[in-house]
């Protein structure tokens, strides 16, 4: 089935449950596509690990690509600053990254830091399906997040086996660390800094990108909260 990307809308919500009523539906939603997709994605790569809420509840971010109510993308960000002893301690980065990863951050002055997690793209809206790869159109709207922000640097661990990696050199990004493995696939310890960040090659693609974040509605914003509860 071929899908349109132009019918894509880009939305912006909290990892924590909304008190406006009208998005309730939403981010119940958003938890369950996420927590499907990841138990599926480590029981397809042969482990007995399963998600933790924690770890959606605790996002700043959580980010859809969608069509209509159907969810096509997903990824998750959280802001850490590593001056903050309790963000250097806490299960992401301990769980995750390796001291080697830490020193190389602040050799560059990666103070302030925003994780990219969990890139999920459904399945029918694979590359194949719609002609461009959403996978790399949501690494790139990560990085519109880093700029607004004036975030230093973006993490990631980033699977090889589906060329991950690969998309978030696409943008700027750069092995810090390589040849470790996370719930039985492979993966590089990856950073994206801000002086470094680079508009896709392809125009397609950066198009999208710019198109989705032109038009992108964040309930996570002062502005738009004031327009729900107008």
């Amino acid at each position: 089935m071929i899908k349109n990307t132009n019918h894509l809308k880009y939305i912006i919500i909290s990892g924590k449950f909304p008190e406006d009523q009208s998005l309730h539906a939403l981010h119940n939603k958003a938890f369950l596509y996420w927590k499907n997709f990841w138990n599926n994605i480590f029981k397809e790569n042969g482990t007995d690990d399963t998600v933790n809420a924690d770890h959606f509840w605790r996002q700043d971010l959580v980010t859809l690509l969608m069509d209509g109510d159907e969810i096509a993308g997903q990824h998750l960000y959280s802001f850490f600053h590593l001056k903050s002893l309790a963000s250097k301690n806490h299960s992401y980065f301990v769980e995750g990254f390796n001291e080697e990863y830490f020193v190389q951050l602040n050799q560059r002055k990666g103070s302030t830091v925003m994780s990219v997690e969990y890139l999920a793209v459904a399945p029918d809206w694979r590359k194949k399906n719609c002609g461009v790869s959403l996978g790399t159109v949501l690494i790139g709207l990560a990085c519109q997040h880093q700029k607004l922000h004036n975030i230093s640097v973006l993490t990631a661990p980033s699977r090889v086996d589906v060329k991950v990696d690969r998309m978030v050199a696409e943008h700027g990004g750069e092995v810090i660390v390589g040849g470790l493995e996370m719930h039985n696939t492979p993966v590089s310890l990856m950073a994206i800094f801000r002086e470094k960040t680079k508009v896709h090659d392809d125009l397609s693609i950066s198009s999208l990108i710019d198109r989705l974040w032109n038009e992108r509605t964040d309930y996570t914003s002062v502005k738009e909260k004031q327009k729900i509860a107008a």
